[in-house]
């Protein structure tokens, strides 16, 4: 097997930074356990869907509730107005996690594209400079060959959006072509008359009368 050195003078690319994977996950873990609701309190799927979903402002109501509902002595059996504004409490405390959390998932997923896309950057330059000793190599082209078919691979959409046979190419063109004439045609049949061209119309010489008037002598 012959073995080919392939070198280009470029910056190096910076390292990937290390991250503690193992210990983020201890961490977020924590966290997951300390936020967990009672198995009692959790909520199925199904649950979850049909929850009342509270609105925007709701706090000043849910105080103005509260305080009446005390004067008036008025309850809801089973649902004791204390825990409506303890859970009330308990979610304008949990708002900022919410946040950061929100914040946490960005970061996390920039990272994961910023990785993904430095990866791919150099794999297809390393594709290009193999698939060129290919040519000489039959081994390496062999080698090659799932990576070729996986870099060959087209959405259907890129297909029918992007043909790469003359005929698909030539029929794509041709219906190009026929929709922007209809939208031409459709926009000259809207268009209204002009005024110079209706002016015109307007002032146009009346046709001669065919009656004779008698000469009196």
């Amino acid at each position: 097997m012959s073995t080919h050195t392939h070198t280009k003078k470029s910056e190096a690319e910076p390292a990937a930074p290390s991250i503690d994977v193992a210990g983020i996950v201890t961490l977020l873990d924590q966290v997951t356990a300390t936020l967990a609701l009672p198995p009692s309190q959790a909520l199925t799927t199904k649950q979850r869907k049909a929850a009342t979903r509270s609105r925007k402002g709701m706090d000043k109501v849910v105080t103005t509730l509260s305080t009446l509902s005390v004067e008036h002595g008025v309850s809801v059996p089973k649902q004791p107005t204390s825990q409506m504004t303890s859970n009330l409490a308990l979610a304008n405390q949990l708002e900022p996690v919410v946040q950061k959390l929100l914040g946490l998932l960005t970061l996390v997923g920039n990272n994961v594209d910023l990785a993904r896309s430095g990866s791919w950057n150099t794999a297809t330059t390393l594709y290009g400079m193999l698939q060129r000793v290919a040519h000489r190599d039959p081994e390496l082209r062999s080698q090659l060959a799932p990576v070729k078919e996986f870099f060959a691979y087209r959405t259907p959409a890129a297909k029918k959006a992007h043909p790469k046979q003359k005929s698909k190419k030539a029929a794509l063109a041709a219906a190009q072509q026929a929709a922007a004439q209809a939208s031409a045609q459709g926009s000259a049949s809207a268009t209204p008359e002009t005024p110079a061209a209706a002016t015109a119309s307007t002032n146009a010489p009346a046709a001669p009368s065919n009656v004779v008037t008698s000469h009196t002598p």
